[in-house]
């Protein structure tokens, strides 16, 4: 299927909005890119040669219209996606993907479900690897076989490697639930 041009915005400008754009221009869409930091933005440009918008987006979110773009992707560091997510619908954003796990902890996460109540608008949670081609490859072979009967799943994560992560504060106490339930949903 043809997918039609849209306008849209990221909002974010680090490693996950790269990846988004990168997609996003593989179906030949010019984004708009808004970030926060001149680093951020810088590492933007260095990887797809597009200088995002500055100033982060409540410094662009008044000269914005929900009208304007098709879709928005919010691609912001953990601690802000549910912020930033309420804000877009409540501005007229009404067409919203939001990286995983759709907000920075479970109180931010249900106020974003109740934004997208209140203001009607499609809001759906970046948990793509459920459309990996190798997951759809073992759901069928798992249904050409006669359906699940049962499996064992473990799960660990590497805290040594996660330690020397610099994020926001509060992030890695929500490590579970900001990074691992990205595994956890292919169960």
């Amino acid at each position: 299927a043809k997918i039609t041009l849209m306008n849209v915005l990221v909002v974010g400008a680090g490693y996950m909005a790269v990846e988004y754009y990168k997609v996003l221009k593989a179906l030949d869409v010019q984004p708009t890119v808004i970030g926060n930091s001149q680093a951020s933005a810088d590492t933007f440009y260095e990887n797809t040669g597009v200088s995002p918008l500055l100033g982060g987006l409540d410094k662009h979110i008044d000269s914005l219209s929900g009208n304007t773009f098709d879709a928005v992707i919010v691609a912001s560091p953990e601690h802000l996606i549910g912020l930033h997510s309420q804000t877009l619908m409540e501005k007229g954003f009404h067409k919203i993907l939001v990286e995983k796990p759709g907000g920075f902890d479970l109180d931010d996460i249900s106020a974003v479900h109740k934004a997208s109540q209140a203001t009607q608008s499609d809001v759906f949670v970046a948990y793509n690897r459920r459309f990996f081609a190798s997951t759809l490859a073992a759901k069928k072979l798992i249904a050409e076989d006669g359906d699940l009967q049962s499996f064992r799943f473990e799960f660990s994560e590497w805290g040594h490697v996660i330690s020397g992560l610099e994020k926001a504060p509060g992030v890695k106490d929500q490590w579970f639930l900001n990074n691992s339930t990205h595994l956890i949903d292919l169960s």
